[in-house]
């Protein structure tokens, strides 16, 4: 309905965004998806060299203008753009979140992998955070994975939770999940049985006679928070397809 709706030049309110990611939690019924994520549009790179934090504000004020949210909401979530668009970090990102359920920390940014996560080091002010976080990226360079750094946006400021992405340093040649969360395990990050669960939860089951559902390994994250300890997650991606041939045909 975003995309139907337009504005005074003729365009959608969300010209500048092509896809969206909901995330919605399941225990409660809410008039809004507690958040939904989207990344920059084949629109915005015509026009932007870098998709940087300045252009991420001037989505987010597009997003807020089309839905029509209460007052308040509106206006916490203005606030975070406004201290999005003066993050002093000279960094891409290649997704957003807008966390409607997270309103002390409402907008999520997430950095492009492809360069050094040293270079967003000095957004994170707590020290125990900051060297924990370089810890698990380093541990995870020597598995040949690279770090997305994900960090959350409120009207104070950026949150002391940091969440790291783990992608594969070598596209076309992804290197061993099981080795990354073996390692992790080894520093007491993640629980044994929940990760030989996750992955072991790779594969394909038949729907119907013409398809069925592939499972597949999207990314492993760790989430680091002042106080408590390192969290691993483990995230699935779902894709319909028909029933897959064996490498050997």
């Amino acid at each position: 309905s975003l995309w139907n709706r337009n504005s005074d030049d003729g365009k959608p309110p969300i010209a500048f965004i092509d896809n969206i990611w909901f995330e919605y939690d399941l225990e409660q019924r809410v008039d809004l998806p507690p958040a939904f994520f989207f990344g920059p549009s084949a629109l915005t790179r015509e026009l932007h060299t870098q998709y940087q934090t300045p252009q991420v504000a001037e989505n987010v004020r597009r997003v807020l203008d089309a839905l029509q949210l209460d007052h308040e909401l509106h206006m916490t979530l203005s606030e975070c753009a406004r201290q999005t668009e003066e993050l002093a970090v000279d960094l891409p990102v290649f997704q957003t979140g807008l966390m409607f359920s997270r309103p002390d920390a409402p907008i999520r940014l997430c950095f492009k992998p492809a360069l050094p996560s040293e270079s967003a080091w000095p957004l994170i002010k707590d020290a125990e955070v900051l060297e924990r976080s370089m810890a698990v990226t380093a541990l995870a360079q020597t598995q040949n994975f690279q770090t997305a750094m994900c960090v959350d946006i409120g009207p104070d400021g950026v949150s002391p939770r940091v969440g790291l992405e783990f992608h594969s340093a070598t596209p076309g040649e992804p290197p061993s999940q099981r080795r990354l969360a073996d390692a992790l395990l080894a520093e007491d990050i993640g629980i044994q049985s929940r990760v030989d669960a996750f992955l072991s939860s790779e594969g394909w089951e038949e729907i119907d006679g013409k398809g069925g559902c592939q499972r597949t390994i999207n990314h492993m994250k760790c989430l680091v928070v002042p106080g408590t300890p390192t969290e691993l997650k483990g995230y699935l991606a779902l894709n319909r397809c028909q029933r897959p041939r064996p490498k050997n045909l």
